[in-house]
């Protein structure tokens, strides 16, 4: 989808600038009949809406997105929306 892939070209950016930062992407696959699939983090973690930005910190989740509403949608979507997001996201920033 066009959110996917500006979430991956906007996290691939900003990967270089924080080396002690995980930046994992988690696929949800079709299932069948338009149904999205979850993966078992996905599922554990009630993510109902995709894309999703989850924060970690001290292994807990600290802050979480659903969709890209946070970020002005997809054409909102930048570096420095979501280096924003993450410094409010429970010292989430190196």
């Amino acid at each position: 989808s066009d959110e996917s892939a500006r979430i991956d070209e906007v996290l691939d950016g900003l990967a270089p600038g924080f080396p002690r930062t995980r930046f994992i992407r988690v696929r949800a696959g079709p299932l069948g009949g338009g149904s999205l699939h979850s993966s078992p983090m996905l599922t554990a973690l009630g993510a109902s809406t995709l894309p999703a930005l989850v924060c970690f910190r001290r292994r807990r989740i600290s802050r979480w997105t659903a969709g890209l509403d946070d970020f002005g949608g997809v054409e909102g979507f930048d570096e420095d929306r979501v280096v924003r997001w993450l410094a409010t996201a429970g010292d989430a920033l190196p």
